[in-house]
């Protein structure tokens, strides 16, 4: 047999479930805060498994950088970089936020502020560097065919 609850223990029982509720929330928050930042140092970045955000593995990344500084779409990076707290705003390399608890550069390109995970910047800053330096000493490279003369 059901016993009723008078509406006045109903409300206590839900005030209950809901204060428990909140603590149950806040360690959560606190987990996926400790997640997240793992996740980010690890050498995929991996934003969140069950959203539709894309995910990078650095070699998927690299490409990216690679061919956004090829096709112009990324800047070479600046030689000053401002080091901070993370603002929430959306990395200028990978896209993904640069959460509160992250590091944030900031690089000034053409009066521009190009914002960078530390991972982000250090590819950006290595397939720059190959990308010059590859094409210093292309000497093997065929020839451009709307500059360059035909042979006699």
């Amino acid at each position: 047999m059901r016993t009723h609850r008078s509406p006045a223990d109903i409300m206590a029982r839900t005030q209950a479930l809901l204060a428990r509720n909140a603590v149950l929330r806040a360690r959560l928050a606190a987990a996926m805060g400790r997640s997240e930042r793992a996740a980010r140092l690890h050498p995929r970045f991996v934003h969140g498994a069950s959203g539709p955000e894309p995910t990078w593995d650095v070699e998927a990344l690299r490409r990216h950088v690679l061919g956004a500084l090829i096709e112009g779409s990324l800047p070479e990076p600046a030689a000053r970089v401002w080091a901070g707290g993370g603002s929430g705003n959306p990395c200028s390399v990978c896209g993904f936020p640069i959460v509160l608890t992250e590091i944030e550069y900031e690089v000034l390109v053409d009066d521009v502020a190009m914002l960078a995970h530390i991972a982000c910047f250090d590819l950006w800053t290595q397939e720059a560097a190959s990308l010059r330096d590859a094409s210093s000493t292309d000497d093997d490279a065929p020839p451009d065919i709307l500059t360059d003369a035909a042979p006699a």
